[in-house]
């Protein structure tokens, strides 16, 4: 639940160990403890006279350790927590969980997002980010978020059609639109090649290539590649997988649902499109006419318009003639439902726990034993 009502912690109170660096002032676990500050909860800090003076701070991360590092967050993400989060929006949605109520919003999803990220990026000192663009909603409302959050110019759009793509000026729009940089890379040579060197020696080895092979590696090689583009301009890779695809293994393990960091992970396919469309507005796009070829013409639409035409494209993996609902056999919306709502019948219920359960392995990428790390230095167990 979001806070009615943000603490005014006096600064004297928090106990302050050190600086990691001016927006990232360590303080004990069990002062925060003993104010009842817990994970995620936001609050202010009042100081008449040190440089935290009228800052708002956040605790992003709730370490196991003695000290906890708290951020600062900026004017305008305090409004979008202390302000428009707080009161009833005709966006908001409620939903009932475990008899817990839950509430999105795409404000909060932007700021929580913003302000994890840019730690994250901190911490591990990302320069540039890299995206796969396919021109369906996932990778275009990733495209928006790395714009909104580390602006245009550190953005990077790797078109990969295989051969032909019939929609591929779905991605060139959202290049365009967003103003990011953008290369193109045919990786139908790649998959072709790999094929025909298993179809070559199937004689010798007896392995043939299957239908399964043929479905998911090019979503490894495109992975690869876009690890490659990474590497040539110093940029992260960023995931666009989301929930609901993650929920019934939707994905192509070390294919889609690798990468850097995941931003839409914990958002179903709804929650996604509401993000989109907000983020639109974010990003300040407005009715300017864009061209785009379509018919052997170029016509003209606003690029608010086109953008959200492309959140709400029906989801297409690219590598077959079915929509992901069709393969499926069920549809995103439903789906949502009952991951939020917990709604539908038993026997769909049922088949989505079982898909979870086969295909949960995806998003532990390795399997390994727990190791101990009792004997190691402190910086390991942290």
């Amino acid at each position: 639940m979001i806070p009615q009502v943000v603490k005014k912690i006096d600064i004297s109170k928090l106990r302050i160990k050190k600086y990691v660096d001016w927006e990232h002032p360590q303080v004990s676990t069990k002062t925060l403890a003993e104010l009842n500050i817990t994970e995620d909860e936001p609050f202010q800090i009042i100081d008449e006279g040190g440089d935290l003076n009228g800052k708002f701070a956040v605790v992003r991360e709730f370490w196991v350790r003695d000290w906890q590092t708290f951020y600062i967050i900026t004017e305008k993400q305090a409004e979008i927590y202390f302000t428009n989060l707080f009161k009833a929006s005709e966006k908001k949605k409620e939903y009932m969980i475990m008899e817990k109520k839950y509430e999105f919003t795409p404000q909060l999803a932007f700021a929580n997002i913003e302000t994890h990220m840019k730690t994250w990026a901190w911490q591990t000192n990302a320069k540039n980010f890299v995206v796969g663009i396919s021109g369906g909603k996932d990778s275009t409302v990733v495209a928006m978020l790395l714009c909104a959050i580390f602006g245009k110019d550190r953005v990077y759009g790797v078109m990969m059609p295989q051969g032909e793509q019939s929609d591929i000026q779905d991605s060139i729009d959202v290049c365009n639109i967003l103003g990011i940089r953008h290369t193109t890379v045919n990786i139908g040579g790649s998959v072709s090649a790999i094929t025909d060197e298993i179809y070559k020696n199937r004689s010798k080895s007896g392995i043939y290539p299957t239908k399964d092979m043929d479905i998911n590696l090019p979503a490894r090689i495109r992975m690869s590649t876009l690890h490659a583009i990474g590497q040539c301009v110093d940029g992260r890779v960023i995931n666009t997988s989301n929930l609901s695809e993650d929920m019934v293994g939707y994905a192509t393990q070390f294919g889609d649902n690798a990468g850097a960091y995941a931003p839409l992970q914990g958002l179903t396919v709804t929650e996604v499109k509401e993000l989109g469309k907000y983020l639109i507005d974010v990003l300040g796009i407005d009715d300017k006419e864009y061209s785009a070829p379509a018919l052997n013409r170029y016509v003209s639409i606003p690029y608010k318009k086109r953008l959200i035409e492309l959140v709400d494209k029906t989801p297409v993996d690219g590598l077959q003639a079915q929509t992901d609902e069709q393969r499926l056999g069920f549809t995103y919306d439903d789906l949502d439902k009952f991951i939020r709502l917990n709604e539908g019948s038993d026997e769909f219920k049922a088949l989505i726990r079982k898909k979870y359960q086969q295909n949960k392995f995806k998003l532990e990428i390795v399997q390994m034993p727990q190791p101990d790390f009792s004997y190691l230095p402190n910086f390991v167990k942290d």
